[in-house]
């Protein structure tokens, strides 16, 4: 009985809907539903009351407009559409029939399903015995899902099913699947993930995407590479503490480092021994305010997060910035780092002598610097302010402490360890002397 009342509400919509010379999707859209639960509706494979109580009301509204001699055909343009199997397609681009629903990508209901089985399966596989049922034994799905860390997809290709199959023959098994992040893991590694991202010249191309890694241990005791790299972090470094998402059940910390040329970051992550990409950002234009055009990487890390918190890195550090807690033996390397990132050394033109200078939003990190050079020999006497709506704070050194200033930066350090372009400038001033 409810079969037959479901049958008849169907016809009555159908009915209606052909009688205006509506299609499908103009039904929708005047009704306010999604195309998909009308297609289901008029199947028969659903039964959405919410969604058959605004058609119905729609369809009232609009044949009690209509005039009564409705028995004309429709216009060109509702026949024309009322014609069209699919957005896109007339009819199946595999089996020519439009008999069936459109599922995607121009094939019917039953020409989609069979794709999806054909593509979980090699054909060129040697079927030695029995059915894909004797193949998926439980020992053979921990071997393979377990020990060798196959997924789902790679063992339906084996044994010639869909994926679905395999899925349905774990739960049989009782064999736990794989969390979504762990899986994910799975798939980098293997250099599964990829996508496609087009470029200026709108050709594009395909990029695989990576699980990023680096040195672990790096930031955890202090050397000579690691306060010049932590120098460089405290300057152009960022930290980001990402929100809990669907995809991210837990907060995830992130470093970000930015620079207009990629030198810096190339030798970084040499140093800590990481292959992030590196990207270059375009310039891009918020109203009056620009952002310019710059190289980056990125590395979404917990454990690299937490280690550089204990280093007084915070989100946001910019104005809050302190000088840290240096090993008097590693100052020099730590500001080295922090000099190719915000320091600038210059010809000056008048002069034609080499002259440095040092910035910051932050006067405590800045007067940290001065005390730290001061200590090492260098006597640091004026802090200027830049007083705009966000001051900054800055110290010069004089042409006589520019010579010093560069053999106590860079005596004997390799040159995996300096922006060479500073570098140069500074051993130009040595050799003016």
């Amino acid at each position: 009985m409810l079969r037959l009342m479901k049958n008849n509400y169907v016809e009555v919509i159908i009915e209606s809907r052909n009688r205006l010379g509506w299609t499908q999707k103009t039904l929708a859209d005047r009704a306010s539903v999604p195309l998909s639960a009308l297609q289901r509706i008029e199947n028969g494979k659903g039964d959405w009351q919410d969604y058959i109580k605004a058609i119905g009301v729609t369809l009232r509204r609009a044949l009690t407009f209509l005039p009564e001699n409705d028995s004309q055909e429709p216009s060109p343009v509702l026949q024309k559409e009322k014609s069209r199997w699919a957005v896109k397609y007339d009819r199946c681009v595999k089996c020519g029939t439009a008999d069936k629903r459109h599922a995607g990508r121009g094939l019917c209901s039953s020409c989609y399903d069979k794709n999806i089985e054909l593509r979980h399966k090699d054909e060129n596989r040697i079927r030695k015995y029995g059915g894909s049922s004797s193949i998926l034994t439980p020992e053979y799905l921990l071997e393979s899902y377990v020990e060798k860390e196959k997924s789902l997809g790679e063992i339906a290709k084996e044994s010639m099913c869909s994926r679905q199959y395999v899925y349905k023959r774990m739960k049989a098994c009782k064999i736990p699947l794989r969390g979504r992040g762990s899986a994910r893991v799975m798939a980098l590694d293997k250099g599964k993930l990829k996508y496609f991202i087009r470029t200026n010249d709108e050709e594009g191309h395909l990029v695989t995407l990576r699980k990023v890694r680096y040195k672990e241990g790096f930031f955890s005791a202090w050397s000579a590479e690691m306060a010049y790299v932590l120098g460089v972090i405290y300057t152009d470094g960022n930290l980001y503490c990402e929100t809990a998402s669907k995809r991210h059940s837990n907060p995830t910390g992130r470093l970000q480092i930015a620079q207009k040329e990629p030198e810096l970051l190339e030798k970084v992550l040499n140093l800590i021994e990481c292959n992030a990409r590196i990207y270059f950002i375009s310039e891009k234009r918020y109203g009056n305010f620009v952002a310019g055009a710059r190289y980056q990487f990125s590395i979404m890390n917990d454990a690299l997060y937490n280690e550089l918190l204990k280093y007084g890195l915070t989100p946001n550090k910019s104005l809050t910035l302190q000088f840290p807690d240096v090993p008097r033996e590693y100052v020099r390397h730590f500001i080295r780092g922090c000099w190719d990132g915000d320091g600038s050394v210059y010809l000056e033109k008048r002069s034609k002598r080499i002259k440095a200078s040092y910035v910051s939003g932050s006067r405590k990190f800045i007067q940290g610097m001065v005390n730290a050079l001061s200590k090492n020999g260098l006597q640091i006497k004026t802090i200027y302010t830049n007083k705009r709506k966000t001051p900054s704070y800055y110290f010069r050194l004089n042409i006589n402490q520019v010579p010093a200033f560069y053999k106590y930066l860079y005596d004997s350090v390799p040159d995996t360890q300096y922006l060479t372009r500073k570098y140069n400038l500074f051993k130009l001033s040595s050799e003016r002397l």
